[in-house]
């Protein structure tokens, strides 16, 4: 008795298997995340990676404010790759990452303005303790 249907049939689920990891490539996104006007990075902001409407991951940045995408790119695949940032408190921004693998990228993020209400009492209505 012999084993070769045995090994053709791996022999072809190798082969298929090398062909579908041939058109996936291994990709890394990475960066900082600052504040506009005084450079300090930010903790904490959600960095998303979307590619036409879908989310492919989402991380938040670290203690440092740097942040690491690691995601598989399918060569077949056609479409627009998107990084948005937010944090509370602060404007958010969209962006195209960078066809250089290597280069880190630096997103600023401007704080948003603070409103602050103005409380106006009637005359009489607030009195000091002391009077």
């Amino acid at each position: 008795m012999t084993n070769k249907p045995l090994i053709f049939a791996l022999s072809l689920l190798l082969i298929f298997s090398c062909q579908a990891m041939a058109n996936k490539t291994p990709k890394q996104l990475k960066g900082s995340v600052v504040e506009l006007e005084s450079g300090e990075k930010i903790k904490g902001a959600v960095v998303t990676l979307e590619k036409d409407g879908e989310v492919i991951q989402s991380i938040t940045t670290d203690e440092s404010g740097n942040f690491e995408l690691n995601y598989v790119e399918e060569k077949d695949q056609e479409g627009e790759l998107k990084i948005k940032i937010s944090k509370p408190g602060f404007a958010g921004k969209d962006a195209q990452p960078t066809a250089d693998e290597n280069a880190e990228m630096k997103f600023e993020l401007k704080k948003k303005a603070s409103i602050h209400k103005a409380v106006i009492l009637p005359v009489g209505s607030a009195k000091h303790p002391d009077i």
